[in-house]
């Protein structure tokens, strides 16, 4: 194949696509299990600022390269191989040497997808910080009204009934119960979920 083969196949193919096909999905800051070493944390840095061809352990082999490196590690297979191997599994249909027209305006579709798809990402990520932030901003206002309405003798609430409370001060305490249930239970959903939610409260 020639040189040029895999830099198509680098424009096509994005290193968070080639963790999710064979290892895993890459989480929100990035990062993935190093499949290289015994990771007991996600060490390993999937794209990212000035590397975003490249995949980089943060943790314990400091193993470095790009989605042909990985592949063919990951399999042990060379780099040859590994570049027809993601060319068969992603469906590419690369010519060997002798890239089509056909091809070149996949190309150009696919780059263009990513690019809509980048601008959706921000956009979501966006959305996800201020839902949270307001969940939180909430959760401290309700905290404020709580403290600020609680009889200063009555530091356990625990000690106390509810008829013994404020109104004011047992609503806040509900309040905070369910905003504070609500924030974990965003953060548990799957990305869709979490992604059908920010669509319908941002609109």
């Amino acid at each position: 194949m020639k040189r040029n083969d895999f830099e198509i196949v680098k424009s096509l193919v994005t290193p968070q696509e080639v963790a999710q096909r064979y290892v895993m999905p890459v989480d929100r800051v990035g990062f993935i299990s190093c499949p290289f070493h015994m990771d007991k944390h996600a060490s390993m840095r999937v794209g990212g600022r000035n590397r975003q061809d490249k995949f980089t352990c943060m943790g314990e082999c400091k193993w470095d390269g790009d989605i042909f490196d990985f592949v063919g590690q990951l399999f042990n297979i060379s780099q040859l191989e590994a570049l027809k191997k993601i060319n068969e599994d992603f469906g590419l249909h690369l010519e060997v040497g002798k890239p089509s027209k056909e091809l070149y305006k996949q190309i150009e579709q696919k780059q263009a997808q990513k690019k809509r798809e980048q601008v959706k990402q921000q956009w979501f990520d966006k959305q996800y910080i201020k839902y949270l932030s307001s969940l939180t901003e909430q959760i401290r206002a309700f905290e404020s009204i709580y403290y600020a309405s609680k009889p200063n003798n009555k530091n356990n609430l625990s000690k106390y009934r509810d008829t013994e409370l404020p109104d004011i001060c047992i609503k806040a305490i509900k309040n905070i119960n369910n905003l504070t249930k609500k924030y974990d239970d965003f953060l548990k959903m799957p990305e869709e979920q979490k992604r059908n939610l920010i669509n319908l409260i941002a609109f």
